[in-house]
């Protein structure tokens, strides 16, 4: 039995190499050497395999980390000895392991383990400050993150003098595009009215007086975030408390979506913990690039400088642009402009077209893709216009470009999606009404714009490819289970008749599960590696109580996360 699987498996790499050359025949042939033998793990359980030819099975079986057989559990007993470790997961079901495909790893590592968790209002951001300060006195900056916009508009530094009128402290909002700061932290950097004149009041928000509030937005707030004495250790222990929030959620896989985001040396603490062996959750990273930059060329440079350093387990793939804000601080770029302030379309970061086409052109060259923040239609139109031209004038069509976050599009500019074969990377944890946060929106965008933001299936009606982010931590809900139910319902499945919004956007479940494995893999041009259960791919897999394209929908937003298995083996159980 065992010659004849590696028989099979020897022809559809011969198929899968035709006209290769020699070089795939020989890796494809070191991939096949690697699965012969015996089992190294026996997995049983209702697999979806997500692959289309053979969408469920019993059983599968791993030999060196990687899928060696998907199918029947008695052909894949016979490829057990004694020494095959069985992990028996009963009617529980068995997915791919899930890929997040634009998050921010060492942000979130940070607010778990480097800096005070905010919530609720002025009062309670400043009395949890007030216990970090005593608990942390050897630190030179206090920081804190995930006060919320929607909850506390247009915080002013006086509330953080009262409590710290001497050493700096910066508190982020939980998108991370604001930042709310004491006098100390003004002083530090500069940041006087001649400076908040110079920079404008969208990133520099003042008094009447044109003196700086302490409130600062995107490329001031994120100036500060990087700011604080952690060591590269710190860095390598907040990035393995993400790594094992990744896995206690069922994600095996991440995108960094800007690297250089949470620490100058968040790039160093990836490479260490790879080389130590002990980076375990796949991380395929985008390197940032600045605002106000015009030597694309050169960034793309370092980004291949960079990818020399890349190995199993962390990758650089790709370059992070911010092409404008966000709707809740009034940076989100709209065509429409704000109703609340007329005449005021938001602030465009990243706006030099020319400059724009020639960081895809470089990336493509390099054989990287563009991945852009893109909140409103007016930054979707202006990424859409430039990767047009780049793509038009090189003929390179698959560089799999991606465009994250979408809250504002308007119908013109979705089937430009498939044409140009853009990634739209969407948030069904974003689509449900919230009481809070939509009244805010509709102050600011109006109800219409409100009601048809976040669309997702008109995405994939176009033919264009769809994957599901959370942007942990800036989301501050994470969950497989919840993600199906709100891409299949766009509500809340605590009050499911109220929060819907829009439900000509729901998605079907596979569409969804195709969100969070394939479709990614796709993005990463890692789909003969990732997203799907099938010979010689790597074995990772997420176990759960429910079977999300079969029970009833109402149960698979509750379901729980049993086992998160990399490599074909556990790194989460939750026994």
């Amino acid at each position: 039995m065992k010659t004849q699987i590696i028989a099979l498996l020897s022809l559809a790499v011969l198929a899968g190499c035709a006209g290769a050359g020699n070089k795939c025949a020989q890796n494809e042939s070191d991939s096949a050497t690697s699965l012969a033998g015996k089992a190294d793990q026996l997995i049983l359980g209702n697999i979806i395999t997500m692959n289309e030819f053979k969408p469920t099975a019993e059983a599968m079986t791993v030999k060196n980390g990687l899928i060696q057989y998907v199918g029947t559990a008695e052909v894949a007993k016979a490829l057990c000895d004694e020494n095959t470790v069985v992990l028996d997961y009963g009617t529980n079901s068995i997915y791919p392991g899930f890929l997040e495909p634009h998050a921010h790893g060492h942000a979130a590592g940070l607010r778990m383990a480097g800096q005070a968790k905010l919530s609720g209002g002025i009062e309670d951001c400043v009395a949890t400050m007030q216990q970090w300060m005593q608990d942390h006195s050897d630190k030179d900056i206090y920081s804190g993150g995930g006060w919320e916009p929607w909850t506390i508009e247009n915080p002013t530094k006086e509330p953080l003098d009262a409590i710290c009128p001497d050493k700096p402290m910066a508190l982020s909002s939980v998108d991370g595009h604001s930042m709310w700061v004491n006098s100390a932290m003004l002083k530090l950097r500069g940041i006087d009215a001649a400076y908040a004149k110079e920079k404008g009041p969208a990133l520099v928000h003042v008094d009447e007086n044109g003196e700086p509030t302490g409130l600062l937005t995107e490329s001031e707030a994120i100036a500060i975030a990087t700011m604080g004495n952690h060591t590269i250790d710190d860095w390598k222990e907040y990035l393995l408390a993400w790594q094992d929030f990744a896995f206690a959620h069922g994600y095996t896989a991440a995108a960094e979506a800007g690297v250089e985001l949470a620490s100058p040396m968040s790039k160093e603490a990836y490479v260490a913990l790879a080389n130590e062996g002990k980076l375990k959750l796949r991380t395929f990273a985008y390197r940032l690039v600045a605002d106000d930059n015009t030597t694309p060329e050169e960034e793309v440079a370092k980004a291949v400088e960079d990818s020399k350093l890349n190995s199993e387990y962390y990758k650089v793939i790709g370059m992070k642009i911010f092409i404008d804000g966000v709707v809740e601080a009034h940076t989100g770029w709209l065509t429409g402009g704000y109703n609340d302030m007329p005449g005021y379309c938001g602030l465009q970061r990243y706006a030099d077209h020319d400059v724009a086409v020639r960081l895809i052109k470089a990336a493509g060259d390099a054989g990287l893709s563009v991945h852009a923040h893109t909140i409103g239609d007016g930054a979707v139109d202006f990424m859409l216009g430039a990767i047009a031209e780049a793509e038009t004038t090189t003929g390179n069509f698959d560089m799999r470009n991606i465009l994250v976050h979408l809250q504002i599009v308007r119908p013109d500019q979705i089937q430009k999606f498939a044409e140009y074969n853009i990634v739209a990377g969407t948030a069904p944890l974003w689509t449900p009404k919230s009481p809070s946060v939509l009244k805010q929106e509709i102050a600011y965008v109006g109800e219409e714009r409100a009601e048809a933001a976040y669309p997702i299936a008109s995405f994939v009606k176009a033919g264009a490819v769809n994957v599901s982010h959370t942007d942990y931590p800036v989301s501050t809900v994470v969950s497989i289970p919840r993600c199906i139910y709100m891409g299949v319902m766009r509500a809340k499945p605590e009050d499911p008749k109220a929060s819907q919004r829009n439900a000509a956007e729901c998605i079907s479940r596979m569409d969804v599960l195709k969100s969070l494995t394939t479709n990614v893999a796709y993005q990463w041009h890692e789909e003969d590696h990732l997203g799907s259960l099938e010979v010689g791919k790597v074995a990772n897999a997420s176990i759960y109580t429910k079977d999300f394209l079969k029970d009833p929908i109402e149960e698979v937003a509750n379901a729980e996360l049993v086992a998160t298995i990399v490599d074909g083996q556990v790194v989460y159980s939750a026994e």
